[in-house]
């Protein structure tokens, strides 16, 4: 079974079309058995905001084919009257809440903090009592930096970690090392193989060995319906044709394609 577990629900006015219809077609053109959809609340993407309760609809729409993943900004409920254990409430009843809706991680986490900003730290240590796997976004702006995600996933063992974009996966040694040491991080696939960064195609024989090595670690993901990129950008079908022909062993690639991400977020019953 072939999972992707970052898609997004475009919601530019630019692609009136791409709604969760379209989203499945693309995921039956790729031969794509389920897909993660990842709500983005953060006013750092602009106008092509992603809410959860929308995600939550499509997965309604198709059971059998998408899961949601829920998303809370961090800095939600801030006020002068109240103190920081309110907000804390406020946030962890809308997890709860989105957990009994069916969702089964948390992200896609996208802040301009730093990773290890107590208003995010916060919120991982929810994350983990919720058992919802957190997936991340890193750039200069956005989570930075990997110094201090190495510092969070180390510090909070109990809860599971998911990298993604290429603040992740610019260093390929630095990320095995990541992935080798910590048991509570994983990493997904995109967008390392298309035009927003190309991790894994630039090195076709270093990109199998790391993936050999860390077959365990790493998820398949596109990122198809990325807010604000052109259709083509990121469909996901020259992505799984990348990965069947790189020549991985059959047991990487069932893992990496399907099996980690069945495994950590526990998706069973679904798919074509």
């Amino acid at each position: 079974m072939i999972v992707d577990v970052h898609l997004h629900l475009c919601n530019s006015m630019l692609f009136d079309e791409y709604d969760a219809a379209y989203l499945v077609s693309l995921m039956d053109e790729a031969g794509i058995d389920v897909g993660v959809i990842l709500p983005v609340e953060s006013p750092e993407i602009g106008a092509d905001m992603q809410l959860t309760r929308e995600a939550i609809a499509a997965c309604r729409q198709f059971p059998d084919r998408l899961v949601s993943f829920c998303c809370v900004d961090a800095r939600s409920w801030v006020s002068f009257d109240h103190p920081r254990d309110w907000t804390l409430e406020r946030i962890r009843k809308m997890i709860e809440r989105y957990v009994e809706l069916g969702c089964i991680g948390f992200g896609e986490h996208k802040l301009a903090l730093a990773f290890d900003d107590p208003r995010s730290l916060d919120l991982y240590r929810m994350c983990g009592e919720f058992s919802l796997p957190v997936l991340f976004h890193v750039d200069p702006i956005r989570n930075y930096d990997m110094a201090a995600v190495e510092r969070v996933v180390a510090g909070m063992p109990g809860t599971d970690f998911i990298g993604h974009s290429q603040g992740v996966w610019e260093d390929l040694d630095r990320l095995q090392r990541l992935l080798t040491a910590y048991p509570n991080f994983y990493v997904d696939t995109s967008p390392t193989v298309g035009t927003g960064g190309n991790a894994l195609r630039a090195d076709p024989a270093r990109s199998r060995e790391f993936l050999e090595a860390c077959a365990d670690k790493v998820m398949f993901g596109t990122d198809a319906g990325t807010p604000g990129a052109a259709l083509e950008m990121f469909h996901p079908k020259p992505y799984v044709e990348f990965f069947r022909g790189l020549g991985l062993t059959e047991a990487t690639y069932d893992a990496v394609m399907g099996g980690n991400a069945c495994r950590l977020l526990k998706i069973e019953g679904r798919g074509t």
